[in-house]
Parts: structure tokens; sequence; C-alpha cells
């Protein structure tokens, strides 16, 4: 376990199955973090989110005046809020350094206490959100820009996937990550899936940005293996690290939402710029025209003679489908188990569901499998009780289905 930071809140020394926080803020005095007390802390990664998240849930006395001086909790604004939360059964850790960027929620407890919310949030959030871009690319594929831009706000770590095609491309004085998503909707991987996504995980202490499509990172194996037995074995809590502590299927298939979202049955018009000719991809339908299944439209300029062609005809059909895949109605499986640092959205997870009955058999139930973690919360709370509640889709996502 790397040492805790100086100034620290310590929060618990507890048993093996526990989770130890260490909590730091540089520039506060320390006299601020005396009678402070941690009821909680939520840290958030998501597929569909291109920063990174945490929530703390603080007491504090009301009148409790350090250095004979008022309380101030502006002096939080902007300040780096460090914290390490420890599994000791794993010997893992969680390693964070964010920006505090907000205090809200605060009321009274009793005559004595008061509770609020402290939000913090990677430094790359806050750098986008004062910064520009105003530029044209000529001929570039959609991980150059991307790489370019987040370089340009000096984001420390970046995982991406290489794409194509190369096209033409104008930001008009945009925030950076408006660029980057605006290269999501065209970046293709093996030259047909339209499924990348930009996103951030808490690695590397600062946070990793992801620029992957979806049938990249279902592809990968495993990272975790969790089962499920029935209540009564010894499986169950926080005794075994790889546990299932609960569960649930929001969205086992959803065949209307196939449908509705262009796989299968889908059609697209596309207008060239050269000619302003327009034309129906998907005329695989039993009838044309606007009204025939669903119909998207967008430009292209294939065939044109100014250079790289957009060619947006390719993939227009898939991409709201692949997209529409991550929402919150769409999850196959949301479950809950013992903390765990080493999870992060955008990796594959296999889960066991097995009775009683079943044990001896060693067959898995329905429902067993591979899925791709689309988000996931790693929830502390006082007395060293940590947990992590992961939304998954099935790997079939890689594909288009649900």
């Amino acid at each position: 376990m790397v040492a805790p930071p100086n100034k620290q809140i310590p929060v618990g020394d507890y048993g093996d199955g526990s989770t130890v926080l260490f909590m730091h803020v540089d520039g506060v005095p320390e006299s601020y973090l005396y009678e402070s007390s941690i009821a909680s802390v939520t840290c958030v990664e998501s597929l569909l989110t291109p920063s990174i998240h945490t929530t703390v849930e603080l007491q504090d006395p009301i009148y409790f005046a350090p250095d004979n001086k008022v309380k101030d909790l502006n002096l939080f604004k902007g300040k780096t809020l460090s914290f390490n939360l420890y599994k000791k059964d794993l010997d893992k850790e969680l390693l964070v350094k964010q920006t505090i960027y907000r205090i809200d929620n605060r009321k009274m407890m009793n005559m004595q206490m008061e509770t609020y919310t402290m939000h913090a949030i990677d430094v790359d959030a806050l750098s986008n959100a004062k910064s520009r871009v105003a530029k044209q690319w000529v001929c570039t594929t959609p991980t150059a820009v991307v790489t370019e831009v987040l370089n340009g706000i000096g984001a420390a770590h970046t995982h991406t996937e290489n794409s194509v095609p190369t096209r033409n491309y104008s930001a008009t004085n945009i925030h950076p990550y408006q660029v980057v998503a605006e290269q999501a909707e065209v970046a293709l991987t093996n030259g047909t899936d339209p499924s990348f996504v930009h996103f951030m995980t808490f690695e590397n202490t600062t946070g990793t940005h992801h620029f992957r499509s979806l049938a990249d990172m279902a592809k990968g194996g495993p990272v975790a293996y969790y089962v499920w037995n029935e209540k009564g074995t010894n499986e169950a809590g926080f005794a075994n690290p790889w546990s299932i502590m609960s569960f649930e299927f929001p969205c086992d298939f959803d065949l209307l939402s196939d449908l509705l979202n262009g796989v299968g049955n889908s059609s697209g018009i596309i207008e060239n710029i050269q000619n302003g000719i327009l034309s129906l991809f998907g005329g695989q339908q039993r009838t044309t025209g606007i009204g025939a299944g669903l119909t998207k439209y967008a430009l292209t300029d294939s065939g044109s003679s100014e250079g790289c062609d957009v060619s947006v005809e390719k993939y227009l059909h898939l991409r709201q489908a692949r997209m529409s895949l991550l929402e919150q109605d769409k999850i196959g499986l949301r479950m809950t188990v013992p903390f765990n640092p080493d999870l992060h959205a955008g990796t594959v997870i296999n889960a066991m569901f097995i009775s009683k009955d079943e044990i001896t058999k060693g067959q898995p139930e329905y429902g067993s499998g591979d899925y791709l973690i689309c988000s996931l919360s790693h929830n502390y709370k006082a007395g060293g009780f940590g947990t992590t509640t992961i939304d998954c889709v099935s790997e079939t996502v890689a594909v288009g289905e649900l």
C-alpha cells in the first residue's frame, strides 16, 4: 500500500474484507479537517461520460471555528482532493486526485452538526470548459484529431484505438470535448463499425481518457470472474471478494428497440454535397421514401473531387443503434460486488449464476456469461464498507445486438 499523504483524514482500520479510506485536501488549513467526519464517498465512471466524478458526503460541527475564525467553505473551491481507497483482502488500492468544483446540499442535522456534499472532477474537464478549438484538418483520421485535441488540454494519460476514414474536418471554435464527440460520430473500426466512444476511467491517479470502439472493448477477455450462489452458502457478502452480493437483469432483449434503432431494418436519406442529389441508402426494404422504416438524413461528399470522402452512407444506419444499446433501459445486468479498484468501464467481466442443485453439476444458469461494463460506481461508507455497483451490457453489443 502506498503511504497516505500528510494531513489525511483517517477513516478506520478494519477486517480483511473491509475497505480503508485516507483523504486529504491540498491548500486548506489542517484545522478545517479536525472535526470533519466522512459519511460516504462515491466514484463514478461511464462509457457515456467524458469525465470522472467523485462525491463526498461530509458531516461538520456548525459552530466549530478553526484558529478562532469563522470557517469559510469557499476555501475548498478549486482545491485538489486526494484520496486512497484500499481493499485489504485484494491488496489493491484506488488512488484518485481531482479538483473540488462544487459544494451543495448543506443542511442542519441537529443544532450542532451540519451535512453537505463535496463534488470533485478530473482537471481535464475544467481545462475543457475554459478552452476552445478553431482549426481545420485535411485528410486526417478521427483518432489523430482526438489525440491532438486531448494533448492540447494537457491530458496526461490516453488510450486510443486506430480508426478510419481519413477526412477533412473543421472545428469551429468549440470545446475540445465537442471535437472529440464529433470524431466519435464518424470514426470506424474495422472499416465498418461506428461504435467509438470517448470516456474516462479512474486509472493513473488523475484519470485516463479512452477513445475506443465497443467492438474492440467487447473482445477483451474477462478481468474478473464473479459467482452468485443461493443464500445460505458461504460465498455471499464481503467474505469472498469475488461474490455477487445482489443482482438484477433490467433487460434481457428488446426486439422493438433493435428495429427502431436500425438493426436489420434501416434506411438513410443521403444528400451529396457536390450535386445536391438525394439518394436512399437501405433500398432492401419493401417500400421507399422518407416514410420507409427508420430514416435518417445526412450529408456525404462521396465521389467528390475535393479529396477525402466522408461516405456517411457506410455507417449512418448503424451508429444510433450502437449508442442506444448503452442507455439505462437497455442494461442487461446490474450487480453489486465487494469493492474492486481494478474494475473499470470498458472492461469485460464474467458472471456465473448457480443454484444449490446445480453446484455439483457445474452448469451455469441462464444469464451467465461475459459482460461489458457500461458504467460503475465505487461506494464507500463509514465503517469500512466498500462496494462496486456495475451496469453491464452483453458482449453482443459489439455487433449492435442487445
